[in-house]
């Protein structure tokens, strides 16, 4: 009987040899990003956040989350996701939103990867009305009404000296006077 006890430890102590070799062989759910390639990141859309993500090897599916609190508290937005990609609809474009993303595989969970802050969605302004263009000596005048929630309006073109286009700067005016 003594004979049998030590077999059975001895088997014990194998197959619990065996197990924590197939855990540490087991496949990791590691994100493969760098410092200049983040994991996962988030750009806004009008009312949407597009999360995208890093492959991960070995992953049959990923999961998606945001917080709009500072990561304090996390809403499963999406679940399955096949691809590394997620568009999140129906978000207020006032708010700063965070992401995170877990990778699953045979219905195991890795850690969820943050992604940095994706600021508020900025609508752009209407486009100005009413331009007028006077010719003077040598020169273009162009004038509109102010527009409103314009910061500044961009000046596209040009004409140089020897009557080329040439590429505008941004001049700030929003106050409808001429440039």
């Amino acid at each position: 009987m003594a004979r049998l006890s030590r077999v059975r430890r001895t088997n014990l102590l194998v197959v619990a040899a065996v197990a924590l070799l197939l855990l540490a062989a087991s496949p990791s759910f590691a994100y493969q990003g760098s410092a200049s390639e983040p994991d996962v990141t988030v750009s806004r859309g009008d009312g949407t956040l597009i999360v995208d993500w890093l492959a991960v090897d070995g992953a049959d599916s990923y999961n998606v989350n945001t917080s709009d609190d500072a990561k304090n508290s996390w809403t499963r937005v999406r679940t399955g996701v096949i691809g590394t990609s997620a568009t999140v609809n129906g978000v207020n474009n006032a708010t700063t939103y965070y992401a995170a993303v877990q990778a699953v595989s045979g219905g195991a969970a890795g850690e969820w990867v943050n992604s940095d802050a994706a600021p508020p969605f900025a609508t752009p302004p209407p486009a100005p009305s009413s331009v007028t263009v006077s010719r003077g000596d040598g020169e273009l005048t162009a004038s509109w009404p102010a527009v409103a929630g314009a910061d500044f309006l961009p000046r596209h073109a040009q004409r140089g000296r020897g009557g080329e286009l040439e590429p505008g700067g941004v001049r700030p005016r929003r106050d409808g006077h001429h440039y």
